[in-house]
């Protein structure tokens, strides 16, 4: 997806249904990317050594796991493993059955630059390319012959997209194997923006060929919903939107939306972390990762966790000024060095033998306790002294102990559901900015 996206290049991806709830991220990862989402049954036996129910099963398990992972009810498009298809087969699919025109003969050659020949040299305009990506040598010649072929003049599209912009309709239960030139090109569907300002939530660049419908009440958007003619006033809640023209739509896109002037693609209301995203954002303590979001899941790394104590002291108005710049010999001229140096001369936080600081490095939760600590001290507040009650206590180390007691006493993080603190877990964004929430009011 790291090429692809230097690339500029959609593709569709044919998930496995067992691999997807091992690496449910990875799929929301390339759906929020714009490639399409389809599913390749859930472990992938020959659907013709399967019964009807087996098959059925097969299909539908995996739809629902897609279904939860994407959070909405998509119908995917099928690629039967092993290309094993017979008309009983395709009878109880109850989806168009995506074949290929272009073997890549990936899993054969296990070669990268042979892989990239075989695309090159049978690459046609309409044809459906087979690439695996559990090869290594498979997506570097993919990647190469994808150059190639787009310094020819090639442009590579969904498979969606690719029968849409044709103007050929997929039907249930038939075999696909290309879609050549049809005579008619209805241009890109393309996705519309939209930006926050005064609040309301205004769309541009929406394509021509196509309108804009949206919902606010969580419901999939189509035809019959609301169209977009002027900007929406914000509102707390779900706003849920897509282009439809020509026949085809664009993906359903989803916003969690607030008062407080603030959009999130991977948040919503549900998540017990949203109200520390929304706050902290609007407090400017937390910034977006970009394209409105929040990425709840990140890990948090030294230097964002420090920069953040630095933003919410100065919104205080505690005092932030330093003497010295740091000494620590990664520190530099990078964005956080201020931040960093107002917390070593504070003795909040400290380097390491060698000398750095490690800015990059990601946080534990019970290295978060230790530098809260330390906040608490120099911020010259009771000190609660509580004692350890987690069922892991003994696994946090023994120069952490008194700080995850005295952080905990004092409500600043919490215990998991199960009881156990897990200290050498690392903290995500998620977890710091309602910990930080936490401190903010505390002050």
């Amino acid at each position: 997806m790291d090429g692809l996206a230097e690339r500029d290049v959609k593709v569709t991806f044919f998930i496995v249904g067992a691999s997807a709830t091992c690496y449910p991220d990875t799929v929301r990862r390339a759906y929020n990317e714009g490639h399409q989402i389809a599913q390749h049954t859930y472990n992938h036996p020959a659907l013709t050594t399967q019964s009807d129910e087996q098959i059925r099963w097969q299909v539908n398990t995996t739809d629902a796991i897609l279904d939860e992972i994407l959070g909405e009810d998509f119908d995917y498009l099928l690629r039967t493993p092993y290309g094993d298809c017979n008309g009983r087969v395709l009878s109880q699919i109850g989806c168009p059955n995506i074949m290929w025109s272009v073997d890549s003969c990936d899993w054969q050659l296990l070669n990268a630059e042979k892989v990239r020949n075989q695309i090159v040299n049978c690459a046609f305009d309409g044809a459906i390319i087979l690439v695996h990506d559990i090869h290594r040598t498979s997506i570097p010649g993919a990647l190469d012959a994808i150059d190639i072929l787009l310094d020819q003049g090639y442009e590579f599209v969904t498979v969606n997209e690719l029968f849409r912009r044709r103007g050929e309709a997929l039907v249930d239960g038939q075999n696909y194997y290309q879609c050549k030139p049809t005579g008619v090109d209805y241009g890109s569907l393309e996705d519309p923006t939209f930006h926050i300002d005064d609040n309301e939530i205004t769309f541009t660049d929406i394509c021509e060929n196509g309108k804009l419908y949206y919902t606010t009440d969580g419901t999939k958007p189509n035809e019959s919903s609301s169209t977009y003619t002027e900007p929406i006033p914000l509102f707390d809640g779900t706003l849920k939107y897509c282009v439809i023209g020509d026949g085809a739509r664009t993906r359903t896109e989803t916003l969690t939306v607030s008062k407080n002037g603030n959009a999130f693609k991977d948040v919503n209301f549900k998540d017990w972390y949203f109200e520390a995203a929304d706050r902290t954002v609007e407090l400017g303590l937390f910034e977006g990762t970009g394209e409105y979001r929040f990425s709840p899941k990140t890990s948090l790394t030294r230097a964002m966790f420090v920069t953040v104590l630095y933003r919410l002291m100065q919104l205080k108005g505690k005092d932030t000024t330093v003497s010295n710049q740091s000494s620590f010999e990664d520190v530099k001229t990078e964005w956080y060095r201020e931040a960093v140096s107002w917390a070593h001369e504070n003795q909040i936080v400290n380097g390491y033998e060698d000398g750095t600081f490690r800015p990059n490095a990601t946080i534990t939760r019970e290295e978060m306790c230790a530098i809260l600590d330390r906040v608490l001290q120099w911020l010259g507040e009771k000190r609660h002294n509580g004692a350890l009650k987690f069922d892991d206590a003994d696994k946090i180390s023994e120069w952490a102990k008194n700080a995850v007691a005295n952080v905990s006493s004092a409500g600043l993080i919490l215990g998991q559901s199960d009881n156990t603190f897990a200290p050498k877990q690392t903290a995500n964004r998620a977890q710091a900015a309602t910990v930080l929430l936490r401190l903010y009011d505390m002050i």
